[in-house]
């Protein structure tokens, strides 16, 4: 494999094309998009009750009718279920999702999501009961792999 010797320069030329360095805390902490066309987000959307995301990822899953809510307004580029047992929006049970060209903000995206309502379980998908009400949006600034 060729090497590339480099004689000047640092990983702060390498960022997000409409991220500013010039913040207090500078690269810190913020996406560096090395291969996103435009700014990313990640969402954690949480729900206030006990809902295990994993039994929710099948075809008309709750998962999936959430990711087409927000592919309404931003390109999906990845998304990880986290599901604590037993666990509730305090404690582990999430969808941490990234986003780039999101037009959402955490309320909007929030109504959207709740405004699909409540879903009766379905033998025929199959899907559980899930009530799409209890559901909450926070976009965070970062995110940690590992």
């Amino acid at each position: 494999m060729a090497n590339v010797e480099r004689y000047t320069g640092d990983s702060q030329g390498v960022v997000s094309m409409d991220r500013s360095l010039g913040t207090v805390a500078g690269p810190v902490g913020a996406i560096i998009s090395t291969g996103l066309t435009e700014r990313p987000v990640v969402y954690k959307i949480t729900t206030s009750s006990v809902v295990d995301f994993t039994a929710e990822m099948g075809v008309g899953g709750a998962v999936e009718q959430i990711i087409r809510v927000i592919e309404a307004a931003a390109t999906v580029t990845c998304y990880q279920i986290d599901y604590v047992s037993g666990g509730n929006a305090t404690n582990g049970t999430q969808i941490s999702l990234m986003a780039e060209r999101s037009g959402w903000s955490d309320a909007a995206l929030t109504a959207a999501i709740q405004a699909i309502g409540s879903r009766a379980a379905d033998p025929t998908i199959p899907v559980d009961a899930f009530n799409f009400a209890l559901v909450s949006v926070a976009s965070v600034e970062g995110f940690k792999l590992a």
